[in-house]
């Protein structure tokens, strides 16, 4: 009798700490859609001649991080296509990216539309299958590889290459030397805001055990497992007059004692023994809006108010954390 190949093994990666586990079909889809959004964070504010500048032979700029990326998304996308339109196939390998005009790595807008465009695409391509695909496998190598699996490792790929991006402009001098703030405030609710403060979290993978996110269409992946903001720049926009407090807007640590404005994508955060990696600002919610005089939630945003966005972060580390406790942020070595 000739031995069926393995099915996929479980994505899992201690380099950026993935686990698919933790990761639902409709977080992967969402997390691929967004690879160029998260990217662009990644080398937001990076210095020009970073872009090309390589640590040493063996390892790439950082536009070739952004370019493989691209490459990799479209690759993942065909196979996809293949699992949908032709279950079965035996492809050997999984096909090396095609050379496309549209990620060119000397061109960071070019390289990061190009990215962005080809995100779309795959994402596209996972929303219109429907149950019955789900289950289809393809054989690549020694494995039956399912569309599931797929999913998940293009969101991995993502994660990865964002990690590896972190550590990239660390090694090229970008550095954010150790800086230290303390948890002013700590908050969880079933859903919803405003959140109430809470004396102790105990977090994991998921962020605050017993915090829940309402609307779990734009919340919950695990990069937005824990949400974080400045008491001072809650206090000053409470100053103005806006009817504002820590918890509001629903975040889980209020940090005291911080640069916000030096706030980026990649950095490490550090709570005793919990550690996570900050990944993107909070979108502005419709919610939120009560919280402004003027019912205006865009100044909530990254792009309105720049310095003053509430950041995600995905859990690295378990651990518990109280008010109190010592913050340090770092660039990731």
């Amino acid at each position: 009798m000739i031995a069926e190949p393995p099915v996929s093994r479980p994505e899992t990666c201690t380099e950026c700490g993935f686990d698919a586990s933790h990761w639902s079909r409709q977080d992967a889809i969402r997390t691929i859609e967004k690879a160029g959004w998260l990217t662009g964070l990644a080398v937001e504010r990076l210095p020009g001649d970073m872009w090309l500048t390589r640590v040493d032979q063996s390892n790439g700029a950082v536009g070739d991080h952004v370019a493989d990326l691209a490459g990799v998304v479209m690759s993942h996308r065909h196979v996809a296509e293949t699992l949908v339109e032709a279950p079965g196939t035996d492809l050997g390998g999984i096909p090396d990216p095609p050379a496309s005009p549209e990620v060119p790595s000397l061109n960071s807008v070019a390289t990061l539309e190009g990215l962005d465009g080809q995100a779309r695409r795959f994402g596209s391509v996972l929303r219109s299958v429907d149950d019955e695909q789900w289950r289809h496998t393809v054989t690549v190598g020694t494995e039956v590889l399912s569309l599931e699996w797929l999913v998940r490792k293009g969101a991995h790929e993502v994660m990865h290459h964002l990690a590896d991006i972190a550590r990239l402009r660390h090694r090229l001098g970008d550095v954010v030397q150790p800086v230290t703030g303390m948890v002013a405030s700590l908050h969880a609710s079933e859903g919803g805001v405003p959140k109430p403060s809470i004396p102790r979290a105990d977090i994991d993978a998921g962020g605050v055990i017993g915090d829940t996110q309402a609307a779990r269409q734009y919340h919950g992946r695990p990069w937005q497992a824990l949400c974080l903001w400045s008491v001072e720049v809650v206090e000053a926009w409470a100053a103005e007059g806006h009817p504002i407090f820590p918890g509001a807007a629903g975040e889980n640590l209020s940090i005291a004692g911080l640069d916000w404005a030096t706030m980026r994508s990649g950095l490490i955060i550090e709570v005793g023994e919990m550690s996570a990696r900050i990944s993107a600002p909070a979108v502005p919610c419709a919610k939120n809006s009560r919280w402004f005089t003027d019912g205006d939630q865009q100044r909530l945003g990254h792009d309105v108010s720049p310095g003053r966005a509430r950041w995600y972060a995905a859990v690295l580390t378990a651990g518990s954390i109280r008010p109190g406790d010592v913050v340090v942020v770092r660039s990731s070595a």
